[in-house]
């Protein structure tokens, strides 16, 4: 299981940015077993990381699943389960349109952040707090969830999604730089 990045470490006057692919595979052999390979994202470190027992899960700032219905969350595992990171922005139809507002966000929200992101869909722009309290904004790019060789009780589901991301690393709400 492999994620994309693209990352750019910008000159001193911009953010870091750029574009990312995270992942979740979940095998389902029986009601009773099933297996999970998920890539999560690092915004302080600008890379993938694939998810696994012996990685703290303080290193992913997000992952991603979804549901046999295939509606597609985003989550934070962070140092609680309960902790509030996602912000939804826009949510907007037309990507266009949705990517123009991407650029003109210029800070974080006080309020309003949810536990987990649901129904996560191009064309949105989420506000998402990293587990290291600091801010990135992100531009739904792409989501696909596909589900493979469904045999009685038994499924592949996977699931990417692509976003575009601008991180603030100085712990400030303000994408400005």
């Amino acid at each position: 299981l492999s994620g994309c990045v693209t990352s750019t470490f910008a000159p001193v006057d911009e953010l870091p940015y750029g574009r990312a692919t995270i992942t979740d595979l979940l095998v389902s052999a029986s009601p009773l077993y099933s297996y999970r390979e998920q890539t999560g994202f690092n915004f302080e470190r600008r890379a993938n990381l694939r998810r696994s027992a012996s990685l703290p899960d303080t290193l992913c700032d997000i992952l991603t699943g979804s549901s046999f219905r295939s509606d597609t969350y985003l989550w934070s595992p962070g140092d609680t389960l309960m902790r509030r990171a996602f912000r939804l922005v826009s949510n907007n139809s037309d990507v266009e349109e949705a990517g123009m507002e991407f650029q003109r966000l210029t800070s974080a929200p006080d309020s309003g952040y949810v536990v987990g992101a649901d129904t996560v869909q191009r064309g949105q722009v989420w506000i998402v707090q990293t587990t290291g309290r600091k801010f990135a904004k992100i531009f739904i790019r792409d989501v696909v969830v596909t589900v493979e060789d469904v045999q009685r009780e038994a499924y592949v589901l996977r699931t990417e999604v692509t976003f575009d991301w601008v991180y603030q690393p100085n712990g400030t709400r303000s994408f400005v730089p």
